[in-house]
């Protein structure tokens, strides 16, 4: 996922400082197993923040020849977009603990997600199979219904023809 971000506009008539801002980005998770509890803790790695800046006219680019191009996002980008890349950094006194349940070690942070309990199971299982089962006996309903009043293929066709005239 690559998102855009931009930092929400001051009014310069405020006389107000810059503020620090967050992004929040909600997650889906699906797929994961149920548990008793209901929530399940997951490993979430760090995203990668960089600022791609499209260079001016007389900037000239030396190109690497062991530079490897069109590997990932920067193929989205156009020839001339430098990158800088920030990585996170910790405060000495937080190490090992982040903010609300999450834990940081290594690039990864820790969160609890909820989950399906294991005891809903069941109704979840047979909920899914019922509806499904309702479904293709309405779509089975209407081709028959289809099928009684036109018939099938060129002859329904044909018949239905000749009982308008």
């Amino acid at each position: 996922m690559l998102l855009e971000l931009a930092p929400p506009l001051v009014e310069p008539s405020s006389g107000s400082k810059a503020q620090l801002w967050t992004a929040e980005i909600p997650l889906h998770l699906r797929y994961l197993p149920p548990t008793s509890s209901g929530h399940s803790q997951v490993d979430i790695p760090w995203p990668v923040l960089f600022w791609a800046c499209t260079a001016d006219e007389g900037s000239k680019f030396t190109i690497n020849p062991f530079d490897r191009v069109n590997l990932g996002y920067d193929g989205l980008f156009g020839p001339r977009t430098m990158f800088y890349h920030l990585s996170p950094e910790y405060p000495s006194q937080e190490q090992g603990s982040g903010s609300g349940n999450g834990k940081w070690s290594d690039g990864y942070s820790v969160i609890d997600v909820p989950v399906l309990k294991q005891g809903y199971a069941n109704w979840v299982e047979s909920g899914t199979a019922a509806v499904i089962s309702l479904g293709f006996g309405w779509v089975m309903w209407k081709l028959w219904l289809v099928w009684k009043t036109e018939g099938y293929g060129r002859h329904g066709a044909l018949k239905a023809q000749k009982k308008k005239q």
